[in-house]
């Protein structure tokens, strides 16, 4: 009997060891705004963009970019959730001197969602 028992539990523990875990993680995002920067055709009004975004005040990305073909642009930002984001978009005719005021600017504002977000800017020549 004593054989019977141990055999039983040896397969037992077998069975327990090379079983297959049903523990599933379901999918984890991590907190992240993406700044989308786009614009409608804006002619020979806008031929260079300039773009940067702070994080708390401090400068997280300055990029520049050129038109037609230099936009759209996705510029992720990651931090913790809650921390300030702000963008700041200019865009000047390709022949304007350095210092001369844009012919369009766009400002926006978030926070840093829990889960990943878009936060559009769109360059109109209405608002130019």
């Amino acid at each position: 009997m004593l054989c019977r028992l141990l055999s039983l539990l040896t397969v037992s523990s077998i069975a327990v060891a090379c079983s297959s875990s049903t523990h599933v993680d379901g999918p984890t995002t991590s907190p992240e705004l993406v700044v989308g920067v786009q614009s409608e055709d804006l002619g020979a009004l806008v031929g260079d963009v300039h773009i940067v975004v702070k994080l708390d005040g401090a400068i997280a990305t300055d990029i520049h970019a050129t038109l037609p073909g230099g936009l759209p642009k996705e510029i992720p930002v990651t931090g913790a959730a809650g921390q300030k984001v702000d963008v700041e978009v200019t865009g000047t005719g390709a022949n304007d001197p350095p210092g001369v005021a844009p012919a369009v600017s766009r400002l926006a504002s978030a926070h840093i969602p829990p889960s990943k977000k878009l936060l559009r800017v769109m360059l109109e020549q209405r608002c130019a």
